[in-house]
């Protein structure tokens, strides 16, 4: 029994109805979610 494993490709459409703060990135038809960056790192990258 051979199983077919189907790719879902995303579109802009997609990235835009996700909600306001997630932090997404749309490469090559696929979603990639961000972490949001801590406090302490947020804190550094302002003092540089």
């Amino acid at each position: 029994m051979e199983t077919c494993k189907r790719e879902i490709l995303f579109t802009t459409e997609d990235i835009k109805a996700l909600p306001e703060r997630a932090r997404a990135e749309l490469i090559d038809g696929r979603i990639y979610y961000m972490v949001s960056l801590g406090r302490v790192r947020q804190r550094m990258l302002g003092y540089l």
